[in-house]
């Protein structure tokens, strides 16, 4: 169905107050806060058929909502004939505002989402000066959002894989964004080569200023704090109301390795391949707490708990060759990665729904046991060589 405010224009509001001081050495600081809200995003929060888990009628059949419905279950059948008309007839699906309907009922183009950002953004530049530039920038920032990893997933279709999708429950939709990068710290630099025309060394013209001169290179790092995990229950989950998501259980620590060092192969004989967990089961709703019919668990859609940090280092080299007055050649050789580090994060997917490179679905799986690495990890080195002429 389309609601009726669907396709109505998302809104965006964008704030900062930046102080900004020159330094000597031609050196600026400058230290800003940036907000935003943005209303009326895509989302898939108000889907028509669930059922309210505060109704006397659906509490009372909590244990039978899952079983085939029959003249003496005690729930009115709907209309006279459904049972026999449609394939889906359970007590749950009689109890629904639109029982007729056995597969999903959300709204196209549904755009009743909303988030908010708050961060602060240092950042440190030395302009070119003497064949050397310099930034460095450091950002803590905080995203919080109801819709977006179900807005770049399934933005006309719900399900309890992306988040919570009972209207009732819109409050355990609100979460920590699934692409959230609480810190970020990154830095950049550009050093011409003094070699070649005008100079320090090398500095005639001529063939030998073709060979030598024009060399630039240019590192970037960054180090950024890890995005946060979502966990579910996709098995046994037997819940009319809402994606089946648990909460973490107080007082028991979720990682039995830090992030940071995590070893997938830690007590492993060879053969056995990545056994060793990063997450604890055991520090969240167990299994069987979602074969009870009606229920959904406590967790919120995203949870707060952070997958292992990330950093990089890019590099260019490059080189500037004058043909004529006007007309120069670039050469540059681009290498991302370039120490061809590698992390236990989907760098590709990442702001699709949290750290993927971990297995957290806590249906029981000998094959791929909750919290275990499943094979992902950031992308490898890549060289980039490419030329230009400039005119």
């Amino acid at each position: 169905y389309r609601p009726f405010n669907a396709n109505k224009r998302g809104r965006a509001q964008q704030w900062n107050l930046t102080s900004e001081r020159q330094l000597p050495w031609k050196t600026v600081v400058s230290a800003a806060y940036v907000g935003a809200h943005s209303t009326h995003l895509l989302s898939a929060l108000q889907p028509l058929n669930v059922l309210n888990p505060n109704d006397p009628r659906v509490i009372a059949n909590g244990a039978n909502l899952q079983n085939s419905w029959d003249p003496s279950s005690g729930v009115p059948e709907p209309y006279p004939g459904w049972a026999s008309s449609v394939s889906c007839a359970s007590v749950g699906q009689a109890l629904l505002p639109y029982p007729q309907y056995c597969s999903n009922l959300a709204g196209l183009n549904e755009n009743v989402g909303n988030s908010i950002y708050h961060s602060f953004q240092g950042r440190l530049e030395r302009r070119l000066d003497k064949g050397i530039y310099m930034l460095l920038s450091y950002t803590n920032s905080k995203t919080i959002e109801d819709a977006s990893s179900n807005t770049q997933t399934q933005a006309v279709t719900w399900n309890g894989q992306n988040g919570i999708i009972s209207p009732y429950q819109r409050y355990r939709a609100r979460t920590l964004a699934s692409d959230d990068v609480p810190q970020v710290v990154s830095a950049a630099f550009v050093y011409d080569l003094p070699f070649g025309h005008n100079k320090r060394f090398l500095n005639r013209g001529g063939a030998l200023d073709r060979v030598v001169g024009g060399f630039q290179i240019s590192p970037i790092y960054r180090w950024s704090r890890g995005i946060p995990f979502y966990i579910r229950d996709n098995g046994t989950c037997m819940s009319y109301v809402g994606g089946c998501i648990p909460g973490v259980i107080p007082g028991v620590n979720p990682f039995l390795q830090d992030p940071n060092h995590f070893n997938p192969f830690k007590g492993c004989t060879p053969d056995q391949g990545a056994c060793a967990p990063l997450l604890n089961v055991a520090a969240f709703e167990p299994y069987q707490s979602f074969a009870t019919p009606g229920y959904s668990g406590y967790g919120r859609r995203i949870s707060n708990l952070r997958g292992p940090n990330f950093k990089e280092l890019d590099f260019s080299l490059t080189k500037n060759t004058k043909i004529t007055e006007r007309v120069t050649f670039k050469l540059s050789a681009n290498f991302f990665n370039a120490l061809n580090a590698h992390f236990f994060i989907n760098d590709e997917s990442q702001n699709f729904g949290g750290d993927s490179s971990f297995n957290t679905d806590i249906t029981p799986n000998p094959s791929a046991p909750f919290g275990t690495w499943n094979g992902v990890v950031s992308q490898p080195r890549t060289i980039q060589v490419a030329g230009r002429i400039e005119f």
